[in-house]
């Protein structure tokens, strides 16, 4: 009967790798079981891993979450870029909302000034226009 190698045993009056091994006798190496991993998950390193651009635990991974980089005249507003308040248009491109002013009826509204002015000749401030008033020196009778 020969004598067997510490990594294996006799069967049928010869050395075989012990269960759970293989090779030769001697030189027997531990069977390598890759895990079987859930649908949402690889093998990496003989560990189950979440897949690329998830996170999580394998069997729970979950899809990572990036948020977008707006323009400086937007914001993030449910997970997308939209012009700040009181602007309107696409993110990069935003423009201030326009309120036509309802002006006084001495008024109208000027575009540079972006404000209700006085309609000619009157001045002052709307809605309180007033005609111009001239003051003549008075002049003395002799």
């Amino acid at each position: 009967m020969p004598i067997c190698p510490r990594d294996s045993v006799i069967v049928d009056g010869e050395c075989q790798c012990r269960e759970d091994t293989h090779g030769t006798p001697g030189k027997c190496k531990p069977d390598v079981v890759l895990p079987i991993c859930p649908r949402d998950s690889v093998i990496v390193d003989g560990e189950c891993q979440c897949r690329e651009n998830t996170h999580g635990t394998p069997g729970k991974c979950r899809p990572d979450v990036t948020l977008p980089i707006c323009p400086r005249d937007s914001q993030i507003v449910d997970g997308e870029c939209q012009c700040l308040p009181g602007s309107h248009g696409d993110p990069g491109k935003c423009v201030p909302d326009t309120k036509r002013a309802t002006c006084p009826e001495d008024s109208h509204f000027d575009r540079k000034l972006q404000a209700c002015v006085c309609n000619a000749p009157l001045q002052g401030d709307p809605g309180n226009c007033q005609g111009l008033i001239l003051e003549l020196p008075l002049l003395q009778l002799n």
